[in-house]
C-alpha cells in the first residue's frame, strides 16, 4: 500500500512589484515620421461601428481607424507608412493583429 504524503510549502520569497513611477519606454521614431502627437490633443476617435467576424480587421472613420469591440479607434500607424501614429503608450493590439490607439 502506498502511502501519499502532501506537504504544503509557502513560498517566502519576494514578489515583484509594479511601480507605477516607471516611465514609459520612448517609441522610436524614424527621421522620415512626424513627431508622435501629445496624449492632451489627440483624437481618440470613439465612434460606434461594427466590426466583421473574427479574424478580419474592419476599417472605420474614413480607412482612419479600426473597429475595435463595437468602437472606432484610431490605426497605429499612419496610413501606407511604417510611422507610429498613437501617443507614447497608449498602443494596443486587437485580437485579429490590427494595432490601435486608445488610453
Amino acid at each position: 500500500m502506498a502511502l501519499i504524503t502532501i506537504t504544503a510549502c509557502q513560498d517566502t520569497g519576494r514578489r515583484p512589484v509594479i511601480d507605477g513611477s516607471v516611465p514609459i519606454v520612448d517609441v522610436h521614431v524614424p527621421a522620415q515620421c512626424p513627431q508622435l502627437p501629445d496624449r492632451s490633443g489627440f483624437n481618440f476617435l470613439g465612434e460606434a461601428c461594427v466590426a466583421d467576424p473574427f479574424p478580419v480587421n474592419t476599417e472605420c472613420h474614413d480607412g482612419a481607424g479600426w473597429c475595435i469591440a463595437g468602437t472606432c479607434r484610431p490605426q497605429s500607424s499612419i496610413k501606407d507608412t511604417s510611422c507610429p501614429a498613437c501617443p507614447a503608450g497608449t498602443e494596443h493590439f486587437a485580437p485579429a493583429g490590427a494595432g490601435y490607439c486608445a488610453l
